[in-house]
């Protein structure tokens, strides 16, 4: 397979996967290798693939592999971010290929699939007339069939007999006629997604009596084709970009438009939906509520897949019990219970075990000298985030927009343009870019209150709060903060699986609109720096996080245009490419030009319960001893 066969295989694979999620199935490799087929035409076998599969994950495990089958290509570690951009464009592209397929899929009648040759009447057609009689199965097989000019020289559309509802809809007024049948069979989007072939002609139906003069007949004859089948491209291309739009919307926004602003909460499975009293919970101005919505999607598709699970352990259990032979069943279910309390007692002294290990630095807060915590994970975030800072010089991506960009700049940009310099057309794009997003970081992350819905306080919180202090004094209430928040951090795999990944989307989609004047092509360069944002805004995140937890103050460094090089607290990065003028004397200190990458200091301090906004704006009072944990990086001269 060559490169692009690798990314169609990826994309297919990646629909394939999600396509088996969408209809409540839990994907598996034999699922999966037979939606693969019809996706990639039939041009690799199932061994083919699963050997290519096999070959890209780098791995013996089998666990690998299963996990590959069950999320897609997101499990295979091996890939570059190039690549994955590439799966991800590719990956839209089929969706939108499977939607237009969908719709463009003429349905076919039964009495047609069984007289292939024979051409339909206008009844089996779909009438587009109250009152026209639709054949039958057993009509279309017993008459002859109606030809063109018969059917021409048929002028009076209620020659056939009225049943007893035509009777009753032809007494009433023509206008209350029409009104009914307008509410009674309502245009919809879904109507054209399942039923192609006549979900445009349900806005066209018109009661017997106003087609009884020939003029009237040769409108409806000649005219309703052509502006038919117009209006069916149309509504065709407004369905297509309705449904990328969609798409492309938060899952929060897509509930809302999708079922006509009308929010729904999934309490029986994934795609099954009720409605919700509350309607302005998607409200774009209340942030919170957003992410309750989102967070109980999330909790409700973690339960049901450990129901899965439940009900997969009780198939295997009773298919156990089915192939014991007869007579044996009470004592090996004896000896089985006997496993099990072993088992359940070595598992319950592991984790008290466990527990005693990651309580233990909290135990001993306040007794002598100690480092911060977790000051490991902020080193290695930091220098993972310096390096995806790096990676942004090399996109050819960015361009200066130039004094005569007829561009706005936003608040944002505005606001970030502050921080930095003031002319940024004499830096190199790469570094501009840098130090925007640099300034981005420690104003939107570093400056801002953090805290998911885990850490949200509730009146049983507080009162459990107030008895602890009471009882056991302030330092084990500060004690049992800190250790509940650490085990948030590290143990609750929804912080790390869907709060962080989405609050740095989020600030990804906010940077990438503040920095569209900067942009060559929006289109083409969104997937990849999408990508590498998000990955930066993702490590400063859990900066962010591990930084609350512990009685040290941490403070970012982001030096002032011009102010001194302190080698202690800054790293110097190569400034190739810069206009500024560099004919300093060498006896002059070395002074800041632009900052790229914020660096980290922590101070000791008392802190008595978790501070949400975590690190200190320069104003706080009782701060010692200044330790640097991460350098910053600038360019200085």
């Amino acid at each position: 397979m060559g490169p692009q066969d690798t990314i169609e295989l990826l994309a297919a694979l990646d629909f394939a996967v999600g396509r088996i999620r969408e209809d409540g199935g839990r994907p598996h490799k034999p699922e999966v290798l037979e939606k693969l087929a019809p996706l990639l035409k039939k041009r690799y076998t199932s061994r083919q693939i699963d050997t290519r599969l096999k070959s890209m994950t780098r791995s013996v495990d089998p666990r690998t592999m299963e996990d590959v089958y069950r999320y897609g290509s997101s499990r295979i570690n091996s890939l570059d971010v190039d690549l994955r951009a590439k799966v991800l464009a590719r990956l839209e592209s089929v969706k939108s290929e499977q939607v237009c397929l969908l719709i463009s899929t003429p349905r076919q009648l039964r009495s047609v699939s069984r007289n292939p040759t024979t051409e339909p009447s206008q009844s089996t057609r779909g009438s587009t007339f109250v009152g026209e009689r639709r054949s039958t199965r057993s009509a279309s097989r017993n008459l002859p069939t109606e030809t063109n000019r018969r059917r021409q020289e048929r002028t009076h559309f209620g020659e056939h007999t009225p049943t007893r509802s035509t009777r009753r809809v032809q007494r009433e007024e023509p206008q209350t006629r029409i009104s009914k049948l307008a509410k009674k069979e309502p245009f919809s989007l879904k109507q054209t997604l399942r039923n192609p072939d006549t979900g445009t002609v349900a806005g066209q139906r018109f009661p017997p009596r106003l087609a009884t003069t020939p003029s009237c007949i040769s409108i409806a004859d000649s005219g309703q084709r052509a502006t038919s089948s117009q209006q069916s491209v149309t509504c065709m291309e407004e369905d297509l970009n309705e449904l990328a739009n969609l798409r492309s919307a938060s899952p929060s926004i897509f509930y809302a438009t999708a079922l006509q602003d009308t929010p729904t909460l999934d309490y029986d499975g994934l795609h099954a939906v009720h409605q919700s009293p509350d309607s302005f919970i998607l409200g774009h101005s209340h942030e919170t509520l957003r992410d309750l919505f989102n967070d109980n999607l999330y909790f409700r598709k973690k339960w049901l897949e450990s129901e899965e699970k439940r009900k997969k352990l009780d198939r295997d259990g009773r298919l156990r019990h089915s192939l014991l032979p007869p007579g044996s069943t009470d004592v090996l279910q004896t000896m089985a219970d006997k496993i099990e309390a072993q088992n359940e007692k070595i598992n319950n002294l592991q984790r008290q075990l466990n527990n005693q290990a990651f309580l233990q630095p909290f135990l001993t807060l306040g007794k002598g000298e100690e480092l911060p915590l977790n000051q490991s994970q902020i080193r290695t975030y930091h220098a993972k985030m310096r390096r995806d800072f790096g990676s942004l010089s090399f996109m050819n991506y960015f361009q200066h927009p130039g004094a005569k960009s007829a561009c706005i700049d936003s608040q944002d940009l505005s606001e970030l343009k502050s921080k930095v310099v003031r002319d940024m057309d004499q830096y190199p794009i790469g570094l501009v870019i840098q130090s925007l997003t640099g300034a981005a970081i420690c104003e939107w992350v570093f400056n801002e209150k953090m805290q998911c819905t885990a850490m949200m306080n509730t009146p049983l919180l507080e009162g459990y709060k107030h008895h602890l202090s009471t009882i056991c004094g302030e330092t084990a209430l500060r004690n049992v903060d800190l250790a509940a928040h650490q085990w948030v951090i590290n143990e609750e795999l929804h912080f790390q699986e869907e709060f962080i990944p989405r609050t740095a989307t989020k600030l990804t989609e906010r940077l990438l609109s503040a920095l569209g004047p900067f942009l060559k092509n929006t289109k083409k360069s969104d997937a990849k720096l999408h990508i590498r944002l998000k990955s930066i805004f993702c490590a400063a995140l859990n900066i962010k996080s591990f930084g609350m937890i512990g009685k040290h103050v941490f403070e970012f460094i982001w030096p002032a245009q011009n102010s001194i090089f302190d080698k202690d607290c800054m790293m110097e990065e190569s400034s190739e490419g810069t206009t500024y003028n560099q004919t300093s004397l060498k006896t002059e200190a070395k002074k800041v030009v632009l900052a790229l990458v914020p660096g980290l200091r922590v101070f000791k301090y008392d802190r008595k319960l978790v501070d949400y906004s975590g690190f200190a704006k320069g104003d706080e009072e009782g701060l010692e001893q200044c330790c640097i944990v991460a350098q910053a990086v600038v360019v200085a001269h």
